[in-house]
């Protein structure tokens, strides 16, 4: 880990509130191209158009700034799946809610989820302190949540809303996986839409 370097001189970290944002952003990118061993310091604040001080003061360390991906990551992962669930309509539609919610971020944030992707897989002594399995619970929570209450209202036939969770979990995962790859044929929205509707045929409920 690099040291952390403070400069109480250096006065343009607090006067310039997208600098924090444009690390991210620059680093996600570079770490993405190079891998997080191999990129260093300078590229990202050179990419970024700040000075190491403003790296420093935001995120201690390039470790810092790492961890500080995953964080915003599962943070803003959490906050796309709550609103996604919140929204009005059948339990169908709300469990597809999720799912969009779930694609689109991963789609547009591409760079981080390759990122988040290969550090999981990095040697432990390079791994900041981060739980990577928040990620699957907080998406296999809320739809369990909703199945439930399909299930409950009678919406959906009866089935462990845990292994409904998980079969959608995994058509999720397959998504993620194909982006971190670029595979050329990875779901778009359409495709996803059509695998889940073959999950919700065998949990709705019929007469």
């Amino acid at each position: 880990m690099e040291p952390r370097h403070t400069d109480p001189l250096d006065s343009a970290a607090p006067h310039d509130p997208s600098a924090r944002q444009r690390l991210l952003q620059a680093a996600a990118e570079i770490f993405d191209r190079k891998g997080y061993a191999s990129a260093s310091v300078r590229e990202v604040v050179e990419h970024a158009g700040v000075t190491k001080p403003v790296l420093y003061y935001y995120f201690g360390s390039k470790q810092g700034l790492l961890l500080a991906i995953l964080e915003t990551g599962a943070r803003d992962l959490a906050l796309a799946v709550a609103a996604a669930g919140a929204r009005a309509g059948t339990i169908r539609e709300r469990v597809g809610n999720v799912c969009m919610a779930v694609h689109t971020l991963i789609r547009a944030r591409s760079s981080e989820m390759r990122v988040s992707h290969a550090t999981y897989f990095t040697a432990a002594e390079l791994l900041p302190t981060f739980d990577f399995h928040q990620l699957d619970r907080t998406i296999v929570g809320e739809l369990e949540r909703l199945l439930r209450q399909g299930i409950e209202s009678g919406e959906l036939r009866p089935v462990s809303s845990t292994d409904a969770a998980l079969a959608i979990l995994g058509v999720l995962l397959l998504t993620i996986d194909q982006e971190v790859l670029r595979r050329d044929d990875r779901l778009d929205e359409a495709g996803l839409q059509r695998v889940l509707d073959l999950v919700f045929d065998g949990l709705r409920r019929t007469p």
